[in-house]
């Protein structure tokens, strides 16, 4: 699959805008993530960042971990980082 690259800037503008969109279960307003977590080289499946760094005001909530997941699972199949 082709993924558009585009800056850190870019990806994590994108994957927090999808975070904050949430409100269910969690408000996630006071989730942010924060940094790119490079690869070196691209996994198996062409991609060249693995994850994302993110931050909370307060206390975390276990609820929150899968969606967090799955917003950089998503995103993995759209976006490499220049």
């Amino acid at each position: 699959m082709d993924r558009k690259v585009i800056s850190e800037a870019e990806l994590l503008e994108f994957i927090n805008q999808k975070l904050h969109g949430l409100v269910f279960p969690v408000d996630y307003r006071n989730y942010r993530f924060t940094e790119i977590v490079r690869l070196q080289l691209e996994d198996r499946d062409g991609v060249n960042w693995s994850g994302a760094n993110y931050e909370v005001d307060g206390i975390a909530d276990n609820k929150c971990k899968p969606v967090l997941e799955n917003i950089i699972k998503d995103a993995r199949t759209k976006y490499n980082v220049e």
